[in-house]
């Protein structure tokens, strides 16, 4: 599990909107000390006592959450400790586009986005269903980073006046502790096969310009393919494509959303007209 947390977190680009990093450093630290002792699959609750949310159906619509900050493959400890299980959220999206009794699609955001791993999938899977019934993407609360990715290939997006939207780009980060373990007569050595593998690994590899150019490569080619997929289906500006977000009202004039609604309810009224 630790491992899992590494390589996604540590190890790859994040489409997370930069506020929430304290708080995921503070769920990943939370989650590689706990022990639980419970069977966490059976909570309804997660660490801070919010309900942990679940896809539900009413009058052939079928409500799929998408809470929490996005992650691929934690199970019930990453579910307990407010992650999004990016695969189940798939699946649950296909099922609904596949199931004949499902005449709609309403998904529940609210989250800040997270890491790029399943992201793409997960956006096609959306876009696929909106291909063939009514999808619906709703927030009143974040839509942003790798969550905005996910919904923009619904058929309508619609959100709270007061919700915040877009910060569309991706982000990694790398420490130099080179010159901390020098100082106390420390000398570590990073044995690799490749002169551009395990750049930036654990804090110990000295970086140059050069390296940081690699990296910064990286992460530009996952930014550009996260505005192709989002240009692809709205009609946005470059410039308003630079990472930053938006609250709900200002995010329809950036026609990052179609319209806004107080509720989920009022969206899916909305919609249907």
């Amino acid at each position: 599990m630790n491992q899992r947390i590494i390589q996604q977190f540590t190890a790859m680009p994040l489409a997370l909107g930069e506020s929430h990093l304290h708080g995921l450093v503070a769920s990943i630290r939370a989650m590689v000390a706990s022990e639980p002792k419970t069977d966490l699959s059976a909570l309804s609750y997660d660490w801070l006592g919010n309900e942990i949310p679940a896809p539900s159906m009413s009058d052939g619509v079928m409500t799929i959450p998408l809470h929490g900050v996005v992650a691929k493959g934690l199970g019930p400890l990453g579910k307990f400790f407010g992650f999004l299980d990016v695969g189940e959220f798939t699946t649950q999206v296909e099922s609904a586009a596949q199931d004949p009794d499902v005449g709609m699609i309403a998904l529940s955001i609210a989250s800040p986005g997270g890491t790029i791993l399943g992201t793409r999938t997960a956006a096609e899977a959306v876009a696929n269903a909106a291909q063939s019934k009514p999808v619906l993407a709703y927030t009143d609360d974040m839509m942003t980073s790798a969550a905005y990715y996910i919904g923009v290939g619904a058929n309508q997006v619609m959100v709270g006046s007061g919700a915040a939207v877009g910060s569309v780009g991706v982000f990694t980060y790398l420490l130099d502790a080179t010159q901390f373990f020098e100082d106390r007569g420390v000398k570590a050595f990073i044995i690799r096969s490749g002169d551009k593998k395990a750049i930036g690994a654990y804090d110990i590899d000295k970086l140059d310009e050069e390296k940081l150019a690699i990296v910064q490569e990286e992460v530009d080619a996952f930014g550009a393919e996260f505005r192709g997929f989002v240009q692809s289906h709205r009609a946005i500006s470059d410039d308003n494509l630079q990472g930053q977000y938006f609250s709900g009202e200002e995010s329809t004039r950036r026609n990052f959303a179609d319209r806004t609604a107080r509720t989920l309810s009022e969206a899916l009224r909305s919609f249907a007209l």
